[in-house]
């Protein structure tokens, strides 16, 4: 495991920083990955958590970062889990923190500074979560508040029923009354 530090320009679609620990978890040299830059990455997300993250998660952030306190989007850590392929063709879960270090005038991002995890035997399901939380200024007596934390359903079925009401629901398929469970 490990954990991938980087350094990406949106204006350059590229990455100008790429720790070395890349191969240990996607099996990509890390030159490769920064030579291929932040499109190649994208490729490898699962679908249905790009999807969900193009739809939903992305307005969310933007919606929470036009609306916040007048605070700086460099004073917003964004946390999001998903998963993506590794060179072998497996699915990885990743965690990925970022903030945005510097923002266009229209509210785009122009760079971002960030670290991604590999939590695949921490993170059974598929569920993606979402956090965003004001970070406090360096020597200030605040502390990090959460902002908001969201669960998206890649799997429209996850979500729907907790595992105790499906537990209840097989119990009730195979015949035990409301006193038996």
């Amino acid at each position: 495991q490990g954990t991938l530090l980087y350094i990406v320009d949106y204006t350059r679609l590229n990455y100008s920083t790429v720790s070395t620990y890349c191969d240990q978890y996607l099996g990509y040299p890390t030159d490769y990955l920064k030579d291929a830059g932040p499109g190649f990455y994208v490729n490898l997300w699962h679908k249905d958590d790009f999807r969900i993250y193009n739809e939903q998660i992305i307005p969310d952030i933007f919606r929470h970062l036009n609306n916040n306190d007048g605070s700086d989007a460099s004073d917003i850590l964004i946390t999001l889990n998903y998963r993506i392929k590794d060179k072998k063709g497996n699915y990885v879960k990743i965690s990925q923190k970022s903030v945005f270090l510097q923002m266009a005038p229209n509210g785009m991002p122009l760079a971002a500074v960030g670290t991604t995890t590999d939590i695949s035997s921490f993170k059974p399901d598929a569920n993606m979560v979402l956090s965003l939380e004001k970070l406090a200024k360096p020597g200030s007596a605040e502390e990090n508040g959460e902002i908001i934390k969201t669960i998206y359903y890649p799997d429209e079925r996850d979500g729907i029923l907790t595992k105790r009401e499906i537990e209840v629901l097989k119990w009730v398929c195979e015949g035990y009354s409301s006193q038996q469970i």
